[in-house]
């Protein structure tokens, strides 16, 4: 088995989680109901919001992103997702809304069994109400229904929301456990604010302010990384609009444009200051280098490389894609423009040996030095021709080999586990300095395969 580690973005100190190689006790996380329901499918649209004010449009996206998150951690409900949904939500608002409540037309466009749409109201006296409902898409019939009354506050921290979810899962046949409820009562103010401003890049992109949209989905990113919702909000938005070249088009002037342009580019910039665009993947299989019999010793040794993180270079290479598309970047002054995170790099990381009694018997500093130039013709010519890479022996140009020296052969044992400790990036004045520190970033591992 190989271990992938996601190098991401973190403010403060370094957070690093681990998994074991061998994929033993992992935790069930949220998915512990005593009964999580059958399997079928559900499309979640928007509620509709009634009276809310100009700065209230992003609640009711923020009333799905939250159910949606809560009935796929608590329960086997199939959740259609949202960059599926985007693309069909117009026309199911309408059928819902507008038109007769046809939930029924509208479930054969989600393809799902049941639909779960509703109504967010704002009255005079400034509190909320908010109603859900849930109904077949074969005759129409509810199968569940949410009503309650609350203050903008318990709608901002989830916990209505939630609350709802709750309720909502219950009438669905899943029967949550008491560590489930109380997890659905917390309040993750991270969380929160984190797809708060999901909820908002949703509405700007609606809106058709691009920009706005991303700024939000940046910030998103930024709160938890691992919040998959804002890299799939920022993916759709990059294939519609940003790698079309879709940016100021509104502009009164192509001096409005290329001001939308640069305003994309700085935030774009800003927001990669923090993200690493590579993956830190290693095989943990350990080799025999060379075996000291004088000092009863050896050196052993695995293989890491960096790899892309396709979401970030999927999102990089749209921006470009979209800038080039315009055809005005050289008069724009703008031809010239790269991404400062796909500049040369240097990166090291910290790795311990641990035999089978968790004694840690050796460690050492794998340090990577990442030359574009060279790696995009490695890359080039794998698109082109694969074959001729291995007729020229032109190995994968970030991959190193990883030596523990002088391990202590009477500390060896016949299970051996590698483990990262930390990575990190260094500025090129320090990479050669031992002992340089400057903690960055935070990891996450996760069972992946080395690339060929």
């Amino acid at each position: 088995m190989n271990i992938k580690i996601r190098i991401t973005a973190i403010a403060g100190t370094l957070a690093v989680l681990f998994a074991l190689a061998t994929g033993c006790g992992t935790a069930r996380g949220a998915k512990e109901a005593l009964d999580k329901g059958p399997g079928f499918g559900l499309t979640i649209v928007a509620p509709q919001g009634k009276n809310l004010g100009p700065d209230e449009g992003y609640l009711p996206d923020l009333v799905m992103g939250v159910i949606s998150a809560d009935f796929t951690n608590y329960s086997d409900i199939k959740v259609r997702d949202w960059a599926s949904y985007s693309k069909v939500q117009a026309e199911m608002e309408r059928l819902i809304y507008e038109e007769t409540g046809d939930s029924i037309q509208a479930g054969k466009i989600a393809q799902s069994e049941y639909i779960l749409s509703g109504e967010l109201s704002k009255s005079n006296a400034g509190d909320y109400s908010l109603r859900l409902t849930v109904s077949d898409t074969a005759a129409g019939n509810k199968r569940a229904e949410y009503t309650g009354n609350c203050a903008l506050a318990d709608l901002v921290n989830n916990t209505a929301i939630r609350q709802a979810s709750a309720e909502l899962l219950t009438q669905m046949g899943v029967r949550l456990s008491d560590s489930d409820r109380a997890k659905l009562g917390l309040i993750n103010e991270q969380d929160a604010q984190a797809r708060q401003a999901m909820a908002k890049g949703a509405a700007a992109q609606r809106s058709g302010t691009v920009v706005d949209a991303m700024s939000y989905y940046f910030q998103a990113s930024e709160l938890d990384f691992s919040l998959m919702d804002s890299w799939e909000r920022l993916s759709v938005l990059a294939d519609a609009e940003i790698a079309q070249g879709n940016i100021g088009q509104s502009a009164r002037n192509e001096i409005e444009q290329r001001n939308a342009w640069i305003q994309l580019l700085e935030k774009c910039e800003q927001f990669f200051k923090g993200v690493s665009p590579w993956e830190l993947v290693y095989d943990p299989t350990i080799t025999t280098k060379r075996t000291n019999y004088e000092t009863e010793s050896a050196d052993l040794a695995f293989k890491a490389r960096l790899e892309e993180a396709d979401s970030v270079f999927a999102l990089i290479r749209s921006v470009e894609a979209g800038l080039a598309k315009t055809g005005k970047a050289e008069s724009w002054g703008l031809s010239k423009w790269r991404m400062p995170v796909l500049e040369d790099s240097w990166w090291s990381f910290r790795a311990q040996l641990l035999n089978e009694n968790e004694k840690i018997i050796g460690t050492l500093k794998g340090e990577f030095k990442v030359r574009m130039q060279e790696y995009d013709a490695w890359k080039a010519q794998k698109e082109k021709d694969p074959m001729v890479l291995k007729a020229l022996d032109w190995a994968y140009p970030l991959e190193i080999e990883c030596v523990f020296k002088d391990v202590k052969a009477g500390d060896i044992t016949d299970k051996l586990t590698v483990q990262i400790d930390r990575v990190e990036r260094e500025t090129r004045e320090s990479f050669l300095e031992e002992g340089f520190e400057r903690r960055i970033r935070k990891i996450r591992i996760f069972p992946a395969s080395l690339a060929d």
